[in-house]
């Protein structure tokens, strides 16, 4: 009985997945407003410049609060901003506009999420692919179970069938 309601409800799953519908551009809209690429960008800056992230993030951050605050979006948050920011606190960093946008920017950051779990289209491509041939191999051994119930089943009714004394 579980076992029948485990698979109706992945055959239930598996239509919702397969007729969900996604709005690329309401997403990429929302990614943009919520100031998520914040770590994208001290990452970047950390790496280039050699420097601590925690330190970098911690300068980014309170600029970040402050665009908050200010309702204003993260993309409009400048390198020059970014390096005298740095500098007050005693940070030496170089940033141009271009690797501030090219570190905001959520495409971009999806393609560098190449290792393995990564949000690559690369890597979810392998996932996905990882994912099937195992869901093929989990119906194959699903199928066989229920093969051997069933005739188990039908075994066991006709052994009880031969106890049972004619009338």
């Amino acid at each position: 009985l579980g076992f029948d309601k485990t698979l109706a409800a992945l055959g239930i799953l598996r239509t919702t997945l397969a007729t969900l519908g996604v709005d690329k551009e309401r997403v990429l809209a929302a990614v943009r407003a919520n100031y998520s690429s914040t770590t994208d960008l001290a990452d970047m800056i950390a790496q280039r410049n050699g420097v601590g992230y925690r330190q970098v993030y911690a300068v980014v951050g309170r600029l970040v609060d402050g665009l908050i605050e200010a309702g204003q979006p993260l993309d409009s948050l400048r390198a020059a901003t970014i390096v005298q920011a740095a500098a007050d606190a005693g940070l030496t960093i170089r940033l141009t506009d271009e690797e501030a946008r090219d570190a905001l920017d959520p495409a971009r950051a999806l393609r560098r999420r190449q290792h393995i779990g990564g949000a690559a289209p690369t890597e979810m491509a392998r996932l996905l692919d990882a994912r099937r041939a195992a869901l093929t191999a989990h119906r194959h051994w699903a199928e066989t179970r229920a093969a051997r119930i069933a005739a188990a089943r039908a075994d066991t009714h006709a052994r009880a069938a031969a106890l049972t004394p004619a009338s």
